[in-house]
């Protein structure tokens, strides 16, 4: 009986502890559905902030922020955990910083929700940048060399006194470097104007920024879209894309600090004193050779001084020479004879000159023409001599025929006839005249010319009166 007693008290208690392990399920169901009926009344405001214990664990740590990974469902709530690897991967900062808090917000009328994200940067961010001016104001101690040694000859041969008359159009043109100083010169401008490596954001800043983006529950899961920095000035120091990691710099990487900056100014001074050296010593040579320059134009100009002079000198002895020569030619008493010739007919013509006036251009005279074998038949004639030659060396000898007497039967009467008789004639260096004979109203018929050609005589003597 004892047994049975006892067999029948432990199945009691058995019986106990299923019941309450029956009610304990039974109330954790019914406060499981309270709860969720109470997380859809809510849904449609926000989803959790991410604020609570899991959320804020994560951020007192410093670590990302972490939740459970449990199979998605349908639900109108999402966590950080569904959004955090999608925002990292928006925010592009995979790399170099991890979200340690994010408040997920609440959605507006278009069903965009607006909240904001805490960046944490575990590596120092640069973005490549123009290098400072002050560089450049280094650079420009080469300035003024640079501005003489690339100056055209001309600057050169002006600052040793040349006179404008011996400076040259070829003179005037740019003169370029040479090849060593123009090396230097881009190394030097390169050096200066190579771009940097600035530190935007150190390693361990905190950013909150604040974003917005579009969630929707499809295939079973959480899909998000739509990512935008919320308001921010994504021009500035948010543009986490433009930045470049410490770690991932290029080897030398040209970084702005002040023990940089310095020792690029002290670089740029380096290399702008050498280049100062060398386009000094440059600017002397040019100098030199500016000098060396002036002395042999001075020379040429007072060798092609002199040759002018005597060119001058020559020509005017020569048209003294020749003025000699035509006085001589036509003194008073000269006389000329010799032929007249137009087509099968000719005949004899002499001219005498009776009185001569010299003039600065000319000579002029007064005489007569007459058939050599009449002499006693002649007609008055006035003539002018051009001291000046022409191409061949002659000068033009041009006279009038005026009234006097001649044999009508000669083919020279019709000159003679005529009130516009004349000749034309060309003194030349042997001291013979040529030319023409005739009318001026013949001048468009060439064919009724006269060819003439007279030489210098002896005059005659006159017989004595014994």
């Amino acid at each position: 009986m004892q047994n049975r007693s006892d067999s029948g008290g432990a199945a009691n208690l058995l019986l106990i502890m299923k019941l309450r392990h029956s009610l304990t399920i039974l109330i954790a169901g019914a406060s499981a559905l309270y709860l969720t009926s109470c997380g859809d009344e809510g849904s449609d405001q926000a989803p959790p902030s991410g604020n609570g214990d899991q959320a804020a664990a994560p951020e007192q740590s410093g670590a990302p922020a972490q939740v459970s990974a449990a199979p998605a469902q349908a639900s109108s709530t999402f966590s950080t955990a569904d959004i955090t690897p999608w925002l990292v991967s928006k925010l592009g900062v995979e790399k170099y910083a991890q979200i340690t808090d994010l408040d997920l917000g609440k959605a507006d009328d278009k069903g965009l929700y607006h909240g904001n994200a805490t960046i944490s940067l575990n590596d120092d961010l640069y973005r490549k940048d123009f290098p400072p001016a002050e560089f450049n104001e280094e650079r420009k101690l080469i300035n003024s060399a640079a501005n003489r040694a690339n100056a055209p000859e001309s600057f050169y041969m002006m600052q040793v006194g040349a006179p404008l008359e011996y400076i040259t159009e070829e003179d005037r043109a740019a003169k370029p470097l040479p090849e060593n100083l123009t090396n230097q010169l881009n190394a030097l401008t390169e050096l200066a104007q190579a771009p940097v490596y600035v530190l935007h954001l150190a390693a361990n800043t905190t950013k909150r920024v604040p974003i917005s983006y579009r969630a929707e529950f499809k295939d079973n899961a959480w899909q998000f879209s739509e990512f935008s920095f919320d308001g921010a000035d994504m021009t500035q120091e948010l543009n986490f894309t433009s930045f470049i990691p410490k770690a991932e710099l290029p080897e030398g990487a040209a970084v702005l600090t002040p023990e940089f900056s310095a020792s690029r100014k002290d670089e740029i001074r380096r290399l702008a004193d050498a280049f100062n050296t060398e386009a000094t010593a440059y600017i002397q040579t040019r100098e030199e050779a500016a000098r060396a320059s002036l002395v042999q134009r001075e020379a040429k100009s007072e060798e092609e001084a002199r040759a002018v002079a005597e060119q001058a000198a020559a020509e005017e002895a020569g048209k003294q020479e020749w003025k000699e020569y035509c006085t001589k030619a036509f003194a008073k008493g000269a006389l000329f004879r010799g032929e007249w010739v137009r087509g099968d007919r000719f005949g004899q013509l002499s001219l005498l000159v009776a009185d001569v006036s010299v003039l600065d251009q000319s000579i002029q005279f007064f005489g007569s023409i007459f058939d050599t074998k009449l002499p006693a038949a002649s007609l008055q004639v006035e003539g002018r001599c051009d001291l000046t030659k022409d191409e061949n060396g002659a000068s033009t000898v041009r006279i009038t025929i005026y009234d006097g007497m001649y044999d009508p039967d000669q083919p020279t009467a019709e000159v003679y006839d005529a009130k516009d008789g004349y000749l034309e004639l060309k003194l030349m260096p042997d001291g013979k005249l040529e030319g023409s004979m005739g009318c001026l109203s013949w001048q468009q018929d060439a064919a009724k010319l006269f060819n003439i050609k007279l030489s210098a005589q002896e005059p005659e003597k006159k017989a004595s009166g014994k």
